[in-house]
């Protein structure tokens, strides 16, 4: 049973991950994203394995298409959006719900 729901806590963040540059592929024609963005779409797993296995104060420095990388590590979505120039209430969904509760770091240059 253990298994399982290690199982499900990984396809649900991969998931999400999905949804998210799911969105930002009906916003992105819209200008409601103000900057340029590069896709993840097939590699969810990636980010989602990565960062399952690091600690809640490890850092992650996803240099090209890291929004799944951000969202693994349990990044808010309402900041990601608003950092991207699109305002939250663009998200379909209750973040807060879905992602897993590990802490992000985010640090700006």
């Amino acid at each position: 049973m253990k298994d399982e729901a290690i199982y499900r806590r990984l396809f649900r963040t991969a998931l999400l991950i999905r949804l998210v540059e799911e969105r930002i592929i009906e916003l992105y024609p819209s200008d409601k994203i103000q900057s340029p963005v590069h896709l993840s779409i097939g590699q969810e797993v990636v980010a989602v394995g990565v960062c399952d296995a690091l600690r809640p104060d490890d850092l992650v420095f996803a240099t090209y298409r890291s929004h799944g990388f951000y969202i693994a590590k349990g990044g808010r979505l309402d900041a990601m959006f608003a950092a991207s120039g699109a305002a939250a209430r663009v998200l379909p969904w209750r973040h807060s719900a879905t992602a897993r509760p590990r802490r992000a770091s985010i640090t700006r240059v």
